[in-house]
């Protein structure tokens, strides 16, 4: 979500009821305003709304991780 700063280790996540995607937004914003360089990095984004997953996967293209229905989340998933 920003550049790469190799001295400093990014911040990693999990996006619970992610809707469209605020949380993440919110967070690079904030660390781009302060003194920090650090970068975030989204592990996995969950929410039970389709229609929200949909939307989070539009604004989010450039994500390696596929947004995930909560209601289909498997052991391996949660473990990973």
């Amino acid at each position: 979500m920003t550049d790469t700063y190799p001295d400093e280790e990014p911040i990693t996540f999990v996006e619970f009821y992610a809707g469209v995607g605020g949380w993440s937004m919110a967070l690079a914003k904030a660390l781009r305003r302060s003194a920090s360089k650090r970068n975030v990095e989204r592990l996995a984004a969950l929410d039970h709304s389709d229609i929200c997953l949909k939307v989070l996967e539009h604004n989010s293209p450039s994500n390696k991780e596929r947004p995930i229905s909560i209601e289909r989340l498997s052991q391996k998933q949660v473990e990973e």
